[in-house]
């Protein structure tokens, strides 16, 4: 939390220095962020969805996997990528 107010300060005492045009282009920035934040964040989307995958495993509708094999899945796919770039 400090450096999150460190970080507004900076920007508070920062901000009368440019113009309204550097102004303006940093708040399509900002403005920016936010909307790709919300959009990738849908709570209703993101409750269905999850609904639905816990609905599917409970249905046993889905493959699931432990940890360990998706550990293990991951280290032969990275060591195949490995021999078919000849980096072994």
């Amino acid at each position: 939390m400090l450096a999150t107010n460190n970080i507004d300060k900076k920007i508070i005492t920062l901000l009368p220095a440019l113009s309204a045009q550097q102004k303006k282009a940093v708040l399509t920035v900002v403005k920016t962020f936010v909307e790709a934040h919300a959009e990738a964040w849908d709570e209703d989307a993101y409750t269905q969805e999850m609904n639905k995958r816990c609905a599917d495993f409970e249905n046993g509708t889905t493959e699931t996997f432990t940890i360990e094999e998706a550990i293990a899945a991951a280290k032969a796919s990275f060591s195949e990528k490995l021999k078919n770039t000849n980096a072994l």
